[in-house]
């Protein structure tokens, strides 16, 4: 018999012509699946806005996580398009901030936490400098995966000015060992050695 080959072949094609389909399917009715899951405080545009790309529910999921006190257009421009939760859930953690001027500005809180996979952007603000104006801690720490940059800024204002202009001699190897406790957390440095690079 010859039944193997090319006939299998053309029912594997099959499966795969199905699957991709019923992956289609799905996906085209997910964002009326997320229109469904929303919050009855929306109304229609914000509805669609939040669900029109949605895969899944993840986009109301991320609105149910966002704080109760952001507005709603607000929590809509922050989990549209949202492939997880963790959008809201970092602003809501950033939310948790006051800063000497009081609270985190809505606006600032969108910037910081649009787009992210967990709750490391909020984490890493909470460690930033507190003497920092909100906007220059978002900047910072959007995009972050943990709080590093918060700690090397945390270290770069508390280093004397003149250690701050300090090169190392030509030829010189620099080494530099940094180990930062924030929260019980230990960071070490990444690379622990270096070479003879500085910076200006």
């Amino acid at each position: 018999g010859g039944e193997g080959g090319e006939g299998g072949s053309s029912t594997d094609e099959a499966v795969v012509r199905s699957t991709d389909h019923d992956r289609d399917r799905d996906r085209a009715k997910a964002p009326a699946a997320c229109v469904r899951a929303t919050s009855n405080n929306m109304n229609d545009r914000q509805r669609v806005l939040l669900c029109s790309s949605a895969r899944d529910l993840s986009p109301a999921a991320c609105f149910s996580e966002a704080p109760f006190t952001m507005s709603t257009d607000l929590k809509v421009a922050l989990c549209a398009g949202a492939r997880s939760s963790a959008p809201g859930a970092c602003a809501a953690m950033a939310k948790q901030v006051n800063t000497a001027a009081g609270a985190v500005p809505d606006d600032l809180v969108v910037d910081l936490c649009y787009g992210s996979t967990d709750t490391s952007p909020a984490e890493c603000f909470v460690a930033a400098p507190h003497h920092l104006e909100p906007s220059l801690r978002v900047a910072l720490c959007v995009d972050s995966t943990d709080v590093r940059p918060a700690v090397c800024a945390s270290l770069a204002f508390e280093m004397p000015k003149d250690l701050l202009k300090a090169q190392p001699k030509p030829g010189a190897d620099a080494e530099l060992e940094v180990v930062v406790e924030t929260d019980g957390t230990t960071l070490p440095a990444e690379g622990g050695g270096g070479g003879g690079g500085g910076g200006g």
